[in-house]
């Protein structure tokens, strides 16, 4: 079962209970205010330290919250229900462009369920040596234009409040 991502974003945002009707539990990893919110895979890693306390909801996307395949979709979603934030993390060996790519499709299909949000694009790679002239790259420009994005090798770390 796909996620209903417009009623299941509008539960999050007015922070009442998830019904199970309205979100695919395999979607949702986690909605609390935990102290440290870790992604990784394949010693690449994203960590955002919750140091406001606020509510953050991570969502699976690939293969979950959006379960088409031939749809092109990022790993991971933050939704900051507090500070009205939305965080799209993809983990990505070498192929930088179709990260970009990813979070790019994942933000355009879900426009409407995300409008109040500040979007930020977070893409952890594992080489960045081999990147050639990045911000000249079309996918890029089109994220930029969308979300503040930070990019870098290994991983990524930030505070909610720096947001």
């Amino acid at each position: 079962m796909e996620c209903n991502r417009k009623v299941c974003f509008k539960e999050l945002i007015d922070k009442t209970p998830i019904r199970s009707s309205s979100c695919n539990r395999d979607c949702l990893i986690s909605f609390d205010d935990r102290k440290n919110i870790s992604i990784s895979e394949n010693r690449k890693k994203y960590l955002l330290h919750n140091d406001l306390s606020n509510y953050i909801a991570v969502f699976h996307v690939d293969g979950a919250m959006v379960q088409d395949n031939d749809k092109i979709k990022c790993d991971n979603l933050l939704i900051d229900a507090t500070g009205m934030k939305a965080i799209f993390v993809e983990l990505k060996g070498t192929d930088l462009a179709h990260a970009l790519q990813q979070i790019n499709q994942t933000i355009d299909m879900m426009r409407d369920d995300i409008s109040d949000c500040t979007k930020y694009a977070r893409i952890v790679t594992s080489n960045r040596t081999n990147v050639p002239n990045i911000r000249a790259n079309p996918e890029y420009i089109k994220l930029y234009k969308k979300a503040e994005v930070k990019i870098s090798a290994n991983s990524i770390e930030e505070k909610i409040s720096s947001l």
